[in-house]
């Protein structure tokens, strides 16, 4: 029975994607270096710096998971993963923990879980398997949409009033990425746009809070409070800046050590590692997601199975609007919307879905060579 769920053929275990897995390591490893000097000011080194290390463990067997189970299983059991999830996002709003602002987390004892790091992968697998046999050369229509934007819509709702735009938002990147990659007839696209232009005013009236909508303003100008609402971008884009080329040194960022830039573990942790380490430093980050991300392209359009390829195709475009969310919003280019940095920020449940799913596009590779 277990020789169904896991891959246990010795032939398939040297293909085994070593560069995959090591470059994970390499941004995990320099994320937690990053923590512990963001942390050391603060004197909350065994709060936050070992709490990752922690997670990077369990992490790792999470990875080990997803390469050796046998994904077809993911697709098997993805309506039962998808409406599990959608239970704990109904059960945050019960029992979920306060922290800074918002319900979000449920609290397991030893440590917390934040369920909408699970429904991004479980929106992907869900979508990948709706969509897996439906390919149609003219594109789909808009009425074919209509289930998938359900499965889209229940989360994004959830997410959305914990409340968690950022999130939400992601999950709609998603949606559209994985829709535009299975072809979306002409027309269906503009009703789509239409739709949102029309949907655009009423949201900021009626839904945006408000200090959702001085995240935008001050976005376009934050130099009209620099000291309240456009604080966290200038002071991130300060750290950034004064980083210069080669940076001030680790555990010698100013900005970071003095505690002036605002979330460093988590949203604006990139800012930390570039004042210490300069435009160099942030260079070979930024050279190491790309690495990732054409790894998982590579590994995506290898797939032996349609249901593979979208789902390898769903989690790179998790990856991706991630790192270009977080490092725009960090330099100041996108509005602040709560998007951590993949495997780089603080967070558990953040840290442990993305190295499953480093381990699911692994696990896609290695399965290409079974015939």
């Amino acid at each position: 029975m277990l020789s169904n769920f896991f891959l246990f053929d010795r032939r398939l275990i040297t293909r085994f994607d070593l560069s995959l897995f090591f470059i994970a390591l390499i941004i995990v490893g320099l994320g937690i270096f990053n923590l512990y000097s963001a942390s050391v000011s603060l004197h909350a080194v065994g709060s936050v710096y070992k709490k990752q290390v922690y997670w990077l463990l369990l992490g790792i067997g999470l990875l080990l998971l997803g390469s050796f189970l046998n994904y077809s299983y993911l697709e098997q059991f993805g309506y039962f993963f998808y409406f599990f999830v959608i239970f704990l996002l109904i059960l945050v709003f019960f029992q979920g923990k306060f922290i800074s602002g918002s319900r979000r987390w449920l609290s397991l004892g030893l440590f917390n879980v934040q369920p909408s790091e699970f429904i991004k992968l479980s929106l992907i697998i869900i979508l990948a398997k709706w969509f897996k046999n439906k390919f149609n050369p003219r594109g789909f229509s808009l009425f074919f949409l209509f289930i998938p934007g359900c499965f889209l819509i229940i989360p994004f709702v959830l997410i959305f009033l914990q409340p968690d735009l950022g999130s939400a938002l992601l999950l709609v990147l998603i949606f559209f990425s994985l829709v535009f990659f299975v072809k979306v007839r002409f027309q269906t696209l503009f009703v789509l746009f239409f739709c949102a232009f029309l949907f655009s005013p009423l949201a900021w009236n009626y839904l945006l809070k408000d200090y959702q909508k001085d995240r935008v303003v001050h976005f376009l100008n934050p130099s009209i409070d620099p000291l309240g609402k456009g604080y966290q971008v200038l002071q991130s884009k300060i750290a950034v800046g004064s980083g210069k080329f080669f940076g001030k040194g680790y555990l010698k960022g100013t900005q970071s050590q003095l505690n002036f830039v605002p979330e460093k573990y988590t949203d604006f942790v990139f800012s930390v590692f570039c004042e210490e380490w300069g435009f160099t430093g942030a260079l070979v980050l930024i050279f190491l997601y790309i690495g990732l991300l054409f790894r998982f392209l590579f590994i995506t359009y290898s797939a032996k199975n349609s249901f593979g390829l979208l789902l390898g195709y769903g989690i790179t475009a998790l990856f991706f609007w991630q790192i270009i969310i977080n490092i725009g919003m960090t330099i100041g280019l996108l509005p602040t919307v709560g998007i951590t940095l993949p495997l780089f920020s603080y967070g558990g449940s953040s840290l442990a879905i993305s190295l499953f799913c480093v381990g699911v596009m692994i696990n896609i590779h290695i399965q290409k060579h079974i015939f």
